[in-house]
């Protein structure tokens, strides 16, 4: 039987939609993604940004990064946060504020700064980090550390900073977009983290916030990471604890049973890991 013309344009047309039904399918439900995680590695959901990878390194000043996997962003919280702010600076300039007994053998002088155009005010930074450090659990309460928190300068300045600028700051060390770090003179601390905490933390923003100052702080004082020490033990503060707990319990403090009896130094509490990277976000907060 002979076609019409018409028959076969209609054949014509009937297979042309089959090939594109065809060509769909295998587009969508097919094929290898480049978003695809790395091994060992959670796939990013976060938005855009300087770096679409989530998770990489507390840094100690001096050390290379390491990367521990890539944490999830996944609430619109986060999603709204700003990824990158004017990079420029405003100082709390109040101070001198004391912590602890200073004297010329243990002082140790830094500032505070935000970014602009990030949303977070320099005073209520200010205000925060006195919270802190004035706590009989943080650092000055051992008497090897006289912290002065001064109008400008110091040892190091402690900043908050849009996850663009962090991955500047704390460069060659990978913050991802995500993570804090500590590194020349500097302790930068990731607005997303500042904001919303890490997964791996069980406790409150509140508490994170106190653990992120005392850990990327202990850097610049020289304190190296530490491990979890045995299962259901209070965490060491150096303990990368944003990125895993590893059995531990939460704890942002140096000294969490309050001032140790003989001005000793914070013990080891576990084994040491000091490779000059804090992959605990990974984070990294500076440091």
């Amino acid at each position: 039987m002979r076609l019409t013309s018409s028959e076969w344009r209609r054949i014509g047309v009937l297979a042309a939609i089959s090939l594109l039904v065809v060509a769909i399918v295998v587009f969508r439900g097919g094929g290898s993604s480049d978003d695809a995680a790395a091994p060992g590695v959670e796939a990013p959901t976060a938005p855009a940004g300087p770096s679409a990878a989530d998770q990489v390194t507390e840094a100690q000043a001096g050390g290379a990064a390491a990367v521990a996997g890539v944490e999830v962003s996944p609430t619109s919280t986060e999603s709204a946060i700003p990824r990158s702010g004017d990079k420029t600076f405003t100082g709390a300039l109040t101070g001198p504020v004391v912590y602890g007994t200073p004297s010329p053998e243990n002082e140790v002088q830094f500032s505070v700064a935000v970014e602009d155009g990030i949303g977070v005010e320099a005073t209520e930074l200010a205000s925060i980090v006195d919270q802190v450090l004035s706590d009989p659990r943080s650092w000055a309460a051992s008497g090897d550390y006289g912290l002065v928190r001064v109008p400008t300068g110091g040892l190091f300045q402690l900043v908050v900073t849009s996850p663009e600028t962090t991955d500047e700051v704390c460069a060659p060390l990978q913050t991802i977009g995500q993570l804090s770090c500590a590194i020349d003179g500097v302790v930068a601390v990731n607005l997303e983290r500042w904001l919303t905490g890490s997964r791996g933390w069980t406790e409150t923003l509140d508490d994170y916030r106190a653990w992120v100052i005392n850990h990327e702080i202990g850097h610049q004082l020289g304190e190296a990471h530490r491990r979890c020490p045995g299962e259901g033990d209070v965490a060491p503060v150096m303990q990368q604890q944003s990125i895993d707990l590893d059995g531990c319990m939460a704890n942002p403090w140096p000294y969490p049973d309050g001032p140790p009896p003989a001005a000793e130094s914070v013990e080891p509490a576990g084994e040491g890991t000091d490779d000059g990277t804090d992959s605990g976000e990974v984070d990294s907060e500076p440091g």
